[in-house]
């Protein structure tokens, strides 16, 4: 037992397959794989952005120190960007030390922050009002009636 070495491979068993195979795509060929889950998966709204196989490249990326496959995952990435995905994606680039891409999702929350403001303070306007409007001009309860015109 003294002089015997144990050899452990560096992936663990629970791995999926297609990440280990992007993973000596990028390793062999220096370029990320064509494949439809990594064009079309950031880009649907069902699958989350943890979930893609872009994040999990930018992990592997940042576990084995593999800087260009980390640039090459916050280009992918920055090309998804919008206003219902930059707080996860920027969430991502923190866990994982993408400097490049947390830049440009604290840029872009910058730069769509007034407009954000601004539509959901419009939006919870006119939906306040809405719903007060309806209930006083559907409401047939006469007390209920009168709870409501006496909050306004």
């Amino acid at each position: 037992m003294e002089g015997k070495r144990i050899f452990r491979p560096c992936f663990l068993i629970s791995s999926c397959m297609s990440i280990v195979q992007a993973l000596l795509h990028f390793i062999y060929k220096d370029d990320l794989i064509e494949d439809e889950e990594l064009s079309a998966s950031s880009s649907t709204s069902v699958i989350s952005v943890f979930d893609t196989l872009t994040a999990k490249l930018l992990e592997a990326a940042d576990r084995y120190d593999l800087p260009r496959l980390r640039l090459m995952c916050e280009a992918v990435l920055c090309k998804d960007i919008s206003v219902s995905s930059v707080a996860k994606i920027l969430a991502l680039a923190d866990r994982y030390h993408a400097m490049d891409l947390k830049s440009v999702c604290l840029k872009f929350s910058a730069e769509n922050l007034v407009g954000m403001f601004l539509f959901y303070f419009l939006f919870s306007r006119f939906l306040y009002r809405t719903v007060w409007t309806l209930l006083y001009t559907n409401c047939k309860n006469d007390v209920f009636l009168n709870f409501c015109c006496s909050c306004d």
